[in-house]
């Protein structure tokens, strides 16, 4: 009913297609047409009578609009990534949307700040991406600061593993954004409590983001253990067999991206199952990946020792076990947050905020739902 994001935009037209052929009553097709043109192709050609949007009309109800008007680098798109919405739907909740975080604010609209600031962002992820052009649209004088060469933080790298591209739409759509609302990006800057002094900022966003979590275990800080993040960011290159130390989202897409490219590949992870956190649609078609690769698991293990070939491990009734042989070791055991600034700063400026991973690292959803509710009120 809702396809994930691994499944392609009009995934059902060929179905769609076959009813409109058999019957004499007007057909609507429904099923992430994220792409207008393909849209409008499927009526042009009599494919179908309708194209419906749903997860779309949340994420970006002005698109239709947009698309008339050829304004599509304007769009929000659907990334299809269910966080905020089917899971929502399912828990009682209100909807909300993670590329679109004025959904459920539809009667607060976003006013003029009444005493315009000078803002300043630091952090460059989708949470410092949103916080800068919703205070900049409020008026506010904006500029992000961005560390490194790139834009798109963690969530950038989430987008690689296979079938999660179309996240790069909302990074863009982000970006373009900043750019057309006037916020000023300068990159390759990392702030200090020095340039904060000489900026002079009325209000500071912190939104630095997460790192790699690196626990209390021997070896893991062995410089043969490669950080999925450096992985997934071609700053190191893993070997033909791979072991990738934990189970979670990160580490089951982690191995999926490595699967991809042929590597041999093994997961371990402390809990019974892989992928428990993972989305149940999403997760349906991860499992997939795992049979077509022949991605092997591990479970019920808690990792004790890093090996540069492999780990040693311990099973529910404390026997310890060693899985070893690896060309490579992957570590993606989860994120932990990065906010090296707070303190030193916040005697330097009016007033700070922190949001998204750089309070905790959590869903990316969190992220841009801490930005609006802070940029809105600043």
């Amino acid at each position: 009913m809702w396809a994930p994001t691994v499944i392609h935009g009009g995934f059902s037209a060929a179905e769609v297609e076959e009813i409109k052929r058999a019957v004499n009553i007007p057909v609507i097709t429904v099923g992430r047409y994220t792409e207008p043109q393909f849209a409008e192709l499927m009526v042009k050609e009599g494919r179908a009578d309708l194209v419906a949007f749903g997860r779309q009309s949340l994420a970006d109800p002005a698109m239709p609009k947009k698309a008339q008007e050829e304004r599509l680098e304007d769009m929000t798109p659907c990334i299809a990534c269910l966080q905020g919405c089917v899971a929502n739907m399912y828990a009682g909740n209100p909807v909300c949307c993670l590329t679109n975080p004025f959904l459920g604010h539809e009667a607060e609209p976003l006013e003029k700040a009444e005493e315009p600031k000078k803002v300043m962002v630091i952090g460059g992820g989708v949470a410092g991406l949103s916080a800068a052009f919703i205070a900049k649209e409020r008026g506010h004088e904006v500029t992000l600061y961005e560390a490194g060469d790139v834009l798109g933080g963690n969530m950038r790298l989430a987008a690689y593993p296979p079938g999660k591209g179309d996240i790069t739409n909302m990074i863009r759509s982000y970006i373009h954004r900043c750019q057309k609302d006037g916020v000023k990006i300068v990159m390759n800057c990392e702030v200090t409590p020095e340039l904060i002094k000489e900026e002079k900022p009325d209000s500071v966003i912190i939104a630095t983001g997460s790192k790699t979590l690196i626990l209390p275990i021997e070896g893991i800080d062995n410089p043969a253990i490669i950080h999925g993040s450096d992985l997934l960011d071609g700053k190191r290159a893993a070997g033909k067999k791979v072991l990738v130390v934990g189970g979670g989202m990160v580490g089951c897409e982690t191995a999926a991206f490595l699967g991809e490219q042929e590597h041999d590949v093994t997961v371990i992870e402390f809990r019974d199952t892989v992928g428990a956190d993972v989305i149940h649609e999403h997760r349906v078609y991860l499992m997939k990946d795992f049979e077509d690769y022949g991605i092997r698991e591990i479970t019920g293990a808690k990792v004790c020792k890093f090996y540069e070939d492999g780990v040693e491990y311990e099973t529910a009734d404390g026997v310890r076990h060693e899985s070893r042989g690896y060309d490579s070791v992957i570590l993606s055991m989860g994120f932990r947050n990065y906010n090296p600034l707070e303190e030193k700063i916040k005697d330097l400026v009016p007033e700070t905020h922190v949001i998204g991973d750089a309070i905790r690292a959590r869903r990316a959803l969190d992220a841009t739902k801490e930005a609006y509710e802070v940029a809105s009120r600043i």
